[in-house]
């Protein structure tokens, strides 16, 4: 995927010399040869996952964008269509992650720095985000994030 894909893509958009590559340390993703290609490429100083020395912090989907708001986005989409068989929703997911607009995606990064600052804030301790009000993970507690960044960026988006 790394050399078939993201690094070509990257190539291709220009932006190689600057992407910082991050990766939640699943151990599927930090084979030998993995490391030797993330290290080639991006370098000691531009990578982020567990055996470099920057390291992903263990059991934190509350800091990865993926998990606190992309999978869920796409999953509401997804079923809100109610897909008739197995090969719709693959479908779907691709079309509603093309469709994805690019403020939305700059909107759930800046949300990233956000909650890695709580967490520094707290000496590297767990953070609970938005804490006995809506789960993270609540299709209620997306939709709110997809209220505040349209309330924010109306006027650029009309």
């Amino acid at each position: 995927m790394l050399k078939i894909f993201v690094i070509p893509e990257l190539q291709q958009r220009n932006r190689l010399q600057d992407t910082i590559f991050m990766q939640d340390s699943a151990p599927s993703y930090i084979h030998r040869s993995v490391k030797q290609v993330l290290l080639q490429i991006f370098t000691d100083e531009r990578v982020i996952i567990r055996g470099f020395p920057t390291a992903w912090p263990p059991r934190s989907p509350d800091l990865n964008p993926c998990d606190f708001w992309l999978w869920g986005f796409i999953k509401d989409q997804v079923y809100r269509e109610k897909p008739a068989t197995l090969l719709h929703p693959n479908d779907s997911i691709i079309r509603h992650v093309r469709g994805i607009i690019e403020d939305l995606l700059r909107s759930s990064v800046g949300n990233t720095v956000l909650r890695m600052e709580r967490v520094m804030e707290n000496n590297g301790t767990y953070i609970k985000i938005m804490e006995n009000v809506l789960s993270p993970c609540s299709a209620t507690y997306r939709r709110l994030l997809v209220l505040i960044f349209l309330t924010i960026n109306l006027e650029r988006i009309i």
